[in-house]
């Protein structure tokens, strides 16, 4: 069996069932991989227009687009507050309304600011 995408090819060989089982992973895959790379494109439009940041000794640090994007979708959806993982802070919780960042391991409160861009 042979799938085909772009002009690139996988060529699989073997059982029957196995053969059906591997072919629905790769396009499992292959989903996950457009589905990550639609994200990466969003994400980097969302970057051009509004950027999250939080407040650390009076330093504002931005999100990664990812984290970004993130609590953009949340605050859209009108989400309260949503989980994200900071570099160099570990995993936080955005509280939006609030406008806090807090780290859930120590409570630690950062302040949490959405700045257009621009």
């Amino acid at each position: 069996m042979e799938i085909c995408n772009d002009g690139k090819k996988i060529r699989l060989q073997g059982l029957a069932e196995d053969i059906l089982v591997l072919q629905s992973e790769i396009h499992q895959i292959l989903a996950r991989v457009m589905n990550e790379g639609k994200q990466q494109e969003h994400a980097q439009l969302i970057a051009r227009i509004v950027k999250w940041v939080y407040v650390d000794n009076g330093t504002e640090v931005e999100f990664d687009r990812l984290t970004n994007l993130k609590i953009e979708y949340a605050l859209d959806e009108g989400h309260n507050r949503v989980r994200v993982d900071v570099d160099d802070v570990g995993e936080c919780l955005a509280h939006i309304g609030n406008n806090i960042l807090v780290t859930v391991q120590e409570g630690h409160r950062y302040k949490l600011k959405r700045k257009a861009v621009g």
